[in-house]
């Protein structure tokens, strides 16, 4: 697992929705361990370990973090 970290306006949220499939960029790629994926939708990119989550305390105030990850 790993994180980026970085000041205000580095690009982290736009890397993360390129990556992620929710930009709406056209160009460009995006290579993990060396190999392409770019192309697949949003869902595909879990299978391969990229994934986002978004903040929002209000999920399920009363569910544990474990719930609330699930």
């Amino acid at each position: 697992m790993c994180g980026r970290i970085g000041p205000n306006g580095a690009g982290k949220s736009t890397f993360l929705n390129e990556a992620t499939r929710l930009g709406n960029d056209t160009t460009g790629s995006i290579r993990l361990d060396g190999q392409p994926i770019e192309g697949g939708e949003t869902r595909e990119m879990v299978g391969v370990g990229v994934a986002r989550m978004f903040k929002n305390r209000g999920i399920c105030a009363s569910g544990t973090v474990l719930e609330n990850v699930m």
